[in-house]
């Protein structure tokens, strides 16, 4: 009988389990599984706690042909075979780790960013209105033609337009519109721009907003729905908007004693070609408290076109106990593996 078969017996016959007779010799229970699997033979010191514990002698526990020679020659085999096991699976693990790091840098998309700093820009709000138009004209402008973002994929330039009107004895609201135009580099090198790239396309595009704890947030769109929001002052209950203002792209009006807007822009979350069988553009917005992301895919059809995109932002300010708000502005475009981002830090004067 094998030692692994004997082993066994024995262990079975004193009512014991693995885990049982390596506590009783000291050894791990790992090492008790490995000799019944016939993956290993005990050492000298250990099979004398055996023939001690089951009372037999070391004869008994071994077949005639396991001579002490052939006892450490099975487990030097048994060693280097577990030696070259080890060096195969750290060899293989290596190259695997290679693998997947070199695969992640040709996946992952390069990032590049405007060689100048991020933006930094301070500007003073007006209060400004045209009563005689009824909306309110623009309460303060940042426009950056051309330079926002800029690389040999392509470039996006970006106009941001205020609007301020007294909503509260306290508070104020104000209407941010960021109107963005991404150009591909296949365009700009069409357009006679050598320093493009010939067949660079425009796959994605998006612009995130965030905004500090001094502003509430109302709303922000495109969404995929156009609808009346209602609009609740944090700051006062005495309302003193004049019902002859409204702002360009939205109008505000009391309906059973809850004041609400709506806007006259309307977006479709997914574009279809002419004949509707085709997606050319997808949008997906998502807005999380103080931090609204806008993002636009191309397809086919439209990836070496300029894109223009239209996103507007309605927040209230307690203009009677701040001198001003912050918002950062995150714009992006992303051809093939590279993405072209720049963030802007702005901040408001009251």
């Amino acid at each position: 009988m094998e030692f692994k078969d004997k082993l066994k017996e024995l262990r079975k016959n004193k009512d014991l389990t693995q885990d049982a007779l390596a506590q009783s010799i000291h050894v791990s229970w790992s090492t008790i599984a490995k000799w019944e699997a016939g993956l290993g033979l005990p050492q000298q010191d250990s099979l004398e706690k055996l023939c001690e514990l089951f009372e037999i002698t070391k004869e008994e526990l071994l077949s005639s042909s396991y001579t002490e020679e052939n006892l450490v020659s099975k487990n030097i085999r048994i060693h280097n075979l577990n030696k070259r096991l080890f060096s195969l699976i750290i060899t293989f693990s290596l190259v695997l780790i290679i693998t997947i790091v070199i695969s992640g840098l040709i996946i992952s998309k390069i990032k590049y960013v405007n060689n100048q700093s991020d933006l930094y820009t301070t500007i003073q709000l007006t209060n400004f209105t045209d009563k005689n138009n009824n909306f309110v004209s623009t309460a303060g402008e940042i426009d950056r033609r051309d330079t926002l973002i800029k690389s040999e994929y392509g470039y996006a330039n970006q106009k941001i337009l205020f609007e301020k009107i007294k909503f509260t004895d306290k508070s104020s609201l104000i209407l941010i519109q960021v109107l963005g135009s991404f150009t591909p580099g296949s365009v700009a090198y069409d357009n006679g721009d050598p320093s493009y790239k010939k067949n660079a396309s425009l796959d994605e595009s998006y612009i995130e907003i965030e905004f500090n704890d001094d502003v509430n947030p109302i709303y922000s769109w495109p969404n995929l729905n156009a609808e009346w929001v209602e609009v609740k002052s944090l700051y006062s209950e005495n309302i003193v908007y004049d019902f002859s203002i409204g702002f360009s792209s939205i109008h505000l009006q009391e309906i059973n004693n809850k004041w609400q807007f709506y806007y006259q822009q309307s977006f479709d979350d997914i574009v279809l070609s002419n004949d509707k069988k085709e997606i050319i553009r997808e949008f997906e917005y998502k807005k999380d408290e103080l931090l609204s992301t806008w993002k636009y895919r191309n397809f086919d059809k439209v990836k070496k076109i300029t894109f223009h995109t239209y996103n507007y932002y309605l927040i209230e300010i307690n203009d009677e106990e701040s001198s001003s708000f912050e918002f950062s502005i995150l714009t992006g475009m992303i051809s093939g593996k590279h993405e072209i981002i720049r963030k802007q830090y702005i901040k408001c004067l009251l």
